[in-house]
């Protein structure tokens, strides 16, 4: 499968919660179209969490629940936002430990809908990829 990697969209950001950091590294891909699974390719406004990324981290904030481990690393979430905002096919590309990958597939599966992305003025499905750093501070 074909697939680009928009490196202009990819940003750092840290989220402190007590005693624990997670960092989030939005990295929008768009696929070429496949006979299951249709993405739109290069749209010209990508999806976004409703009210921005600030928003996305008070939601984190209120809702990660971190496992009573002592386990850390990244866990990258892929899935899909749909033509209507809503996100589906979320699923860990890459885990850390069990607790942690269910933990963050949990996360993204409460989230509200999205502002989809769009392309000449009409919404369209795109992959995206989250990936989610556990780490404590003692």
């Amino acid at each position: 499968m074909l697939f680009l990697l928009l490196p202009s969209l990819l940003r750092y950001w840290m989220l402190r919660v007590i005693g624990l950091t997670i960092l989030l590294t939005p990295a929008c891909l768009s696929y070429a179209q496949t006979d299951t699974l249709p993405t739109a390719i290069d749209p010209a406004e990508m999806p976004s969490f409703p009210g921005g990324n600030m928003e996305m981290y008070k939601y984190i904030k209120e809702n990660l629940r971190y496992p009573d481990i002592d386990a850390e690393g990244t866990v990258l979430v892929q899935f899909f936002v749909e033509s209507d905002g809503s996100l589906s096919h979320i699923q860990v590309k890459r885990g850390v430990q069990k607790l942690l990958d269910e933990e963050a597939v949990r996360l993204v599966g409460t989230f509200p809908k999205w502002v989809p992305s769009k392309r000449a003025k009409q919404p369209g499905r795109v992959r995206y990829t989250l990936p989610i750093r556990f780490q404590r501070y003692n």
